[in-house]
């Protein structure tokens, strides 16, 4: 939530392909209606002014359209050269259909734009398109630097392998990283990147996909680090606020928290 209230949502949830198979059967089962909405809700958020699409996952998008007035969506032009004869492209364009339905805009981003939403800057970091064939919800998803007066955010939904080298390059400045994570062993790259940005806080959001339960040691920690970690699957939702000198942590399972 941005200063005037402005509400950008980044990703719907849900696991895309990777749908763990005892969801397989449960076929009303939707991320954006049974998570996203009552915790948009219980926040008094109605209007959402983007909901950005990072990746080809679509899982949960749908009933956001459904559920909230939305003025706009962002997703990554590389998703315009996905084949039209397969299953991810029919949910495409079921979703643009109900987009128009519903006088919903639409906007191609790519790596390299900056995008302005009031008095807020969207610095957009990604692979470039073309960089593989078609686009999926495996392809590395697009990133965000959130920068205001109030402070700096970085959204990414993966740090391991190629998807945090344009990070990197960037030589991003942050107070907060919130990033989404499939509980893969995370790359020397991510670990380079959290020792570059350094930011105040880490909130770890781990996918649902096939895995093992991932450790809080799958996370590289620099050492003598002050970065505080949090994960959402222990934790709960977490809320961080930064308004001026204010940097203050919620999470659902242990209310506020006093950083160091």
């Amino acid at each position: 939530v941005l200063p005037g209230r402005l509400a950008v949502l980044i990703g719907a949830g849900g696991a895309g392909p990777a749908r763990l198979a005892a969801f397989a059967p449960a076929k009303r089962w939707d991320p954006g209606e049974n998570i996203v909405s009552p915790y948009l809700w219980s926040r008094r958020v109605k209007r959402l002014e983007v909901a950005v699409i990072p990746s080809g996952n679509l899982d949960g998008f749908e009933s956001i359209l459904q559920n909230f007035a939305v003025a706009e969506i962002w997703y990554p032009a590389i998703l315009a050269a996905q084949p039209n004869n397969d299953s991810t492209s029919v949910a495409w364009q079921r979703l643009w259909e109900e987009a128009r339905r519903r006088g919903t805009a639409e906007r191609e981003v790519r790596p390299g734009e900056s995008l302005r939403l009031g008095s807020t800057l969207f610095e957009v970091f990604g692979l470039p398109s073309g960089t593989r064939g078609g686009a999926s919800a495996g392809d590395p998803p697009l990133s965000f630097r959130i920068v205001n007066h109030e402070g700096s955010a970085l959204v990414a939904e993966g740090l391991s392998g190629p998807a945090a080298q344009p990070l990197l390059h960037a030589g991003v400045d942050v107070r907060s990283l919130v990033f989404a994570t499939d509980g893969e062993t995370m790359t020397s790259a991510a670990s380079d990147l959290l020792q570059k940005v350094a930011p105040r806080i880490v909130v770890v959001a781990p996918g649902s996909g096939p895995r093992e339960n991932p450790s809080v040691a799958a996370v590289p920690q620099p050492e003598a680090s002050s970065i505080h970690f949090l994960r959402t699957d222990l934790q709960g939702a977490t809320t961080v606020e930064m308004r001026g000198s204010l940097f203050a942590v919620w999470t659902f399972r242990g209310g506020r928290l006093v950083l160091p």
